[in-house]
C-alpha cells in the first residue's frame, strides 16, 4: 500500500503540473481540502482517507491506490496490486461478493444464509459462515472483514478497493465514459443466481443501463455510442430502450440491415418469452430506421429527451437534425 500510495502521490503531482492546476484548484475540482492534496503530494499523510483518494482518482483519471481490490462489475476478481489473488470455493466467493455489494454495511447472518444456501441450509451454516469469513480475512488482510457480534459481517471499504466505489464516484462527477470502463460484463457473472439476483446487484445493473443510455443520448460520437451499447445489450436481452438506441446508432453508422435484424430478434424474443409486442420506443426506432430518418454523420444529437418528473412513462424521441 505504501508503494502504491507513493506512486499515486507522484502521479498526482505530475498530473497537476501537466494540466497547470494549482493545489487549490485541484482540491476544488475534486471536492477535498487543499491540505489533503498537499499532504498526499508531499507524502505527509501516511494513511489518507480512502474517500479522498477515490475522488482525486475520479477527478484526475488516475488509478486509485489500494492494497487489495475487489471487483464485482463482471466476474468476481480479487487483486493485491497487479497480482490476482485466488478466492477458493463458490460459497466463500459468494460471501465475499455479497459483502462487497453491501460494503460498509453489516450484512445479517440470515441474509448470508439465504444467499449462500437458499431454502435448505445445513444445520452448521453459521459455523460455516464463520470459517469462510476467517479465510477471507487471510486473503484480504486484517480489518477487511469485521464480525458484528452475532448480527452479521461487514466488509470494510477503508481497507479494500472496490470497483463499485470508483464507478459511483465517476458517475457523480459526470465521467460516464470512464465509469462504464469499470465494467467487464454482467455483475458477478461467474457466481450463482442467488448472488446475481440480490437487490444490490440488480440495482448496480440498472445504474449501468441508465448511465449507458445517458451517455448514448449525450455522449457525442455515434461510433462510441454504438460501442457502449453493444457492450451492455447482451446482458440486457429484453431491454427495449437499450435496443432502440443501439438500432439508431447502428443505422447512424450505415448499418441499417443490422439494425433491422436486431429489431426482429428482439420482437421475436419478446413474443416468445413475455408474450408482448414491442413498445412505443422500440416501434418508433424501427420506423425511423425504415424511413432512413437517422442522421449518418456528426453532430450526434440526443435521441431521447426525458421529462424530469416522468417515472414509468415512455421517454419522448426527437428526430436527428437533417
Amino acid at each position: 500500500m505504501d508503494q502504491e500510495l507513493a506512486v499515486f502521490s507522484a502521479a498526482l503531482r505530475a498530473y497537476r503540473k501537466r494540466t497547470g492546476l494549482t493545489q487549490r484548484q485541484l482540491a476544488a475540482e475534486a471536492g477535498v481540502s487543499v491540505r489533503t492534496v498537499r499532504g498526499i503530494e508531499c507524502g505527509e499523510v501516511c494513511r489518507p482517507h480512502p474517500a479522498s483518494l477515490r475522488v482525486l482518482a475520479a477527478a484526475t483519471g488516475l488509478d486509485e491506490p489500494c492494497g487489495v481490490a475487489v471487483s464485482v462489475l463482471g466476474p468476481l476478481v480479487v487483486r493485491r496490486g497487479s497480482v490476482e489473488v485466488a478466492v477458493e470455493g463458490t460459497k466463500q466467493r459468494s460471501l465475499l461478493a455479497l459483502l462487497a455489494l453491501r460494503a460498509d454495511e453489516v450484512v445479517p447472518q440470515h441474509e448470508i444464509i439465504d444467499v449462500l444456501w437458499g431454502d435448505d441450509p445445513p444445520r452448521t451454516c453459521r459455523d460455516l459462515i464463520y470459517v469462510h469469513a476467517s479465510r477471507l480475512r487471510k486473503v484480504l488482510g486484517s480489518g477487511a472483514v469485521d464480525a458484528a457480534s452475532s448480527a452479521g459481517y461487514r466488509l470494510n471499504g477503508d481497507r479494500v478497493g472496490l470497483d463499485t466505489a470508483r464507478f459511483t464516484s465517476l458517475v457523480e462527477v459526470g465521467e460516464h465514459a470512464r465509469a462504464l470502463d469499470c465494467w467487464r460484463g454482467a455483475v458477478l457473472a461467474d457466481l450463482p443466481d442467488r448472488v446475481r439476483q440480490h437487490p444490490a446487484a440488480l440495482a448496480l445493473a440498472r445504474q449501468r443501463v441508465a448511465v449507458t443510455i445517458d451517455h448514448a443520448d449525450t455522449g457525442g460520437r455515434l461510433e462510441e455510442a454504438r460501442h457502449r451499447l453493444e457492450a451492455v445489450v447482451p446482458d440486457e436481452p429484453l431491454h427495449e430502450e437499450l435496443h432502440a438506441r443501439l438500432m439508431l446508432a447502428l443505422a447512424g453508422c450505415g448499418e441499417q440491415g443490422v439494425a433491422l435484424e436486431l429489431y426482429e430478434r428482439l420482437r421475436d424474443r419478446l413474443d416468445r418469452e413475455l408474450g408482448v409486442h414491442p413498445g412505443p420506443v422500440l416501434r418508433d426506432a424501427h420506423l425511423r430506421v425504415l424511413r432512413q430518418e437517422v442522421r449518418t454523420r456528426p453532430p450526434y444529437r440526443p435521441m431521447w429527451t426525458r421529462s424530469r418528473h416522468a417515472t414509468n412513462s415512455a421517454p419522448r424521441m426527437s428526430i436527428f437534425d437533417g
